[in-house]
């Protein structure tokens, strides 16, 4: 997992997406994401999404997994860890997700049948 973050210690405000291929490696990337951010003084907010986590999303992002996840890979502000940081100034965010996660995303932006949400 360092070695996949090192580059946000030359470019530390960008968004981030890491993808582990199942859950327990996206929960612990997402906490060794979290201490390497930490340890290096990087403003990012690190979240782990997994299906779990799109169920307890609000409503209002979709009632599909899929269209939750597009709608807070385009705007991460949705997030409710990101609901904290007051004003214009948001920071970072560094995702840590699955392949079929992921997948489901961009399904559901290019599938103009699961546009239904």
């Amino acid at each position: 997992t360092k070695a996949a973050l090192l580059r946000l210690l030359d470019n530390p405000q960008s968004n981030t997406l890491l993808i582990a291929p199942v859950n327990e490696l996206v929960r612990q990337h997402a906490r060794d994401a979290q201490q390497f951010v930490h340890d290096a003084g990087l403003p990012h907010v690190v979240v782990a999404v997994d299906a779990a986590y799109l169920r307890q999303l609000p409503a209002g992002l979709g009632r599909r997994p899929g269209a939750g996840f597009y709608r807070i890979l385009t705007n991460p502000v949705l997030l409710p860890e990101m609901q904290n940081y007051q004003g214009s100034t948001k920071p970072p965010l560094l995702l840590v997700t699955t392949p079929d996660l992921f997948y489901y995303s961009v399904f559901y932006l290019f599938n103009t049948l699961a546009i239904v949400c």
